[in-house]
C-alpha cells in the first residue's frame, strides 16, 4: 500500500502542468552614490509572469545613518518592483516609539534587508537589527537576513559572522543583482503560498555534495525539494547532469530517514521507499535534464510504505493490514486504540504509527 507523508493515498498522477518562468522586469535604474495529510497536496510549476503571491512580500530595511540616500533609492526600486518596504524615515511619526516600531516591523517581515557599507560598522541599532535578524534565521530554519553589499565598500565591512552567506553585490551589476533578489523573493511567496511554507536553503554539507558532482560545461540550476510530512520546502542547487537518484539520496541520507523500523506492538515491520515525483509522474534514473526538470522545478518526496507481519512473515495488503492491525489492537495489544466507523483502525491513524520514524526530522 502507499503513503504520502504518513496518510494512505492512491497513487495517481496531479495536473495540471506548467513552466516556472523568472520575474522579469524592463527599465530599471539604480542611483547609488557610496503533519500528516490525507492526499498529497497538488504542486504544479508555475508561471511567475502570471502567479504572483496572494499579497505583496514584505522586507525590513536595516541601515547606517550615513547610507540613508541609498537606502531610499533601494526603498523605490523595491517598491516600483512589487516588494513591501517598511522603513522607518517613511513610517515613524512624531512621537512614535521607534523601538516598538522596529520590533513590530521585524516581526511582521518577510526578510530583513541589511545595508553594508563602511559607515555600518559599531552602528548600535543596525547591529541590534542583524543579530535579531540572525536569531530569527535559526528560529524560522530559513533565510531571513539577506546582506546587501553597497558601492564602495570594502570586503572587510562585512561582519566575520555574516561572511558565510551570499550577499546581494551592488558593487558590481547593481540591477541584476536587485532583479534577482526580487525573483527570489517573489518566487519564495509563491512557494510559501502553494506549499506552506518558505524554503529553506540546503545544508552546506548537501550543497558541498552537490557541487562536488558538477562536471564541466554542466548547468547548475534550484530545484525545491518538498514534503509536506516535514513541513518543509528545501532549496537546493544541483548539476542538471545529476541523476535524479542522485537529489534522492543526498537528501534521504541528510534529513537521516530511516528505511525500516519494527511496531512492537503490532507484531508489524514498517519498510520505507521513498521516491521523486516531478509534473505527477515518478522520477526515473535518468538524468534530470532528460527528464525536462529545469531551474525552478518543485518535485515531490513520497513515502511509499510497505507493511510486513513478522508472525506470518509475509507482505500485507493495505485492507489486511488495518483488518488485522485491528484485532491485534483490539483484542489484546493497545485496548484503547479508537476504530474507525467501519470497526477497523482508523487510516490517519494507522499511517501515525509510521511517524516516529520522522520525528527526528520535525525538531
Amino acid at each position: 500500500m502507499d503513503a504520502i507523508y504518513g496518510a494512505i493515498v492512491e497513487d495517481t498522477a496531479d495536473g495540471p502542468e506548467g513552466r516556472y518562468a523568472d520575474e522579469n522586469s524592463r527599465g530599471l535604474r539604480l542611483s547609488f552614490g557610496r503533519r500528516n495529510v490525507v492526499r498529497p497536496i497538488l504542486i504544479v510549476e508555475v508561471d511567475m509572469a502570471e502567479q504572483e503571491p496572494s499579497r505583496q512580500p514584505q522586507v525590513f530595511i536595516s541601515y547606517a545613518r550615513p547610507d540613508e540616500t541609498q537606502a531610499r533609492s533601494l526603498v523605490e526600486a523595491l517598491t516600483k518592483l512589487g516588494i513591501n518596504v517598511r522603513f522607518d524615515q517613511s513610517e515613524i511619526r512624531y512621537g512614535d516609539n521607534a523601538i516598538l516600531w522596529m520590533n513590530n516591523a521585524l516581526a511582521e517581515s518577510d526578510y530583513l534587508l541589511l545595508l553594508l557599507s563602511g559607515a555600518t560598522a559599531g552602528r548600535y541599532w543596525v547591529e541590534t537589527e542583524w543579530a535579531a535578524g540572525l536569531a530569527k534565521d535559526a528560529e524560522l530554519r530559513r533565510t531571513f537576513l539577506i546582506p546587501v553589499v553597497l558601492p564602495d565598500t570594502d570586503d572587510t565591512d562585512i561582519p566575520a559572522l555574516l561572511k558565510a552567506k551570499r550577499y546581494v553585490d551592488l558593487r558590481r551589476d547593481a540591477e541584476k543583482e536587485l532583479l534577482r533578489l526580487v525573483a527570489q523573493i517573489k518566487s519564495d511567496a509563491v512557494i510559501a503560498r502553494d506549499l506552506g511554507s518558505y524554503p529553506i536553503p540546503a545544508p552546506a554539507a548537501l550543497a558541498d555534495r552537490c557541487e562536488a558532482q558538477l562536471t564541466p560545461g554542466a548547468e547548475m540550476i534550484t530545484v525545491f525539494v518538498h514534503s509536506n510530512r516535514f513541513a518543509r520546502v528545501m532549496r537546493l542547487r544541483v548539476p542538471q547532469s545529476a541523476g535524479a537518484g542522485f537529489v534522492l539520496t543526498a537528501v534521504r541520507e541528510e534529513l537521516g530517514l530511516p528505511f525500516s523500523m519494527i511496531d512492537d506492538k503490532l507484531q508489524l515491520e514498517l519498510s520505507y521507499e521513498y521516491y521523486l515525483r516531478f509534473r505527477g509522474q515518478r522520477l526515473t534514473t535518468q538524468t534530470l535534464a532528460e527528464q525536462d526538470v529545469r531551474d525552478g522545478a518543485r518535485l515531490e518526496l513520497w513515502i511509499r510504505l510497505v507493511w510486513r507481519d513478522l508472525v506470518a512473515n509475509r507482505t500485507l495488503s493495505k485492507n489486511t493490514v488495518a483488518f488485522l492491525t485491528t484485532m491485534r489492537v483490539a483484542t489484546r495489544l493497545d485496548p484503547g486504540a479508537r476504530l474507525g466507523a467501519t470497526g477497523r483502525l482508523a487510516e490517519g491513524e494507522l499511517a501515525d504509527r509510521a511517524s516516529p520514524s520522522f520525528d527526528h526530522v520535525d525538531r
